[in-house]
């Protein structure tokens, strides 16, 4: 009976986690790109829209706050990017820091690429 218990419980925990990793990228199309965004990136439970940023002062970087998963079509977890190729105006590599910055009111992410600088801002849901 305790086993029982356990397992549902254990099961519960991981529907509820999942459940809450699906609401940031449920109903996002991301084969779609709009207005000068060129991917997305899934970190911390939230989406954020990428924008090339060519000229981003590096002493504007904050913490570090994980580095780029994989390059995916759908992301899933923590670091994943979703960049397609139409777009890719600079490389980004598995391993590629992620910063956060603070911008006024904006909460903002930064990918530091070889080529350059890629701004995150959150994904309006």
């Amino acid at each position: 009976m305790k086993t029982a218990k356990l397992l549902i419980i254990m099961l519960s925990c991981v529907l509820l986690i999942s459940c809450s990793k699906k609401d940031a990228v449920e109903g996002v199309d991301f084969t779609k790109v709009f207005d000068e965004v060129i991917g997305y990136l899934y970190i911390d439970d939230k989406l954020y829209s990428l924008k090339t940023r060519d000229n981003f002062p590096k002493e504007n970087l904050g913490e570090q706050i994980g580095k780029v998963h994989e390059i995916v079509e759908k992301p899933v977890t923590d670091g994943d990017v979703v960049y397609p190729e139409a777009t890719r105006t600079y490389e980004i590599r598995k391993g590629d820091k992620i910063f956060r910055v603070k911008d006024g009111d904006k909460l903002l992410v930064v990918i530091q690429t070889k080529d350059g600088y890629i701004l995150g801002v959150i994904f309006p849901t």
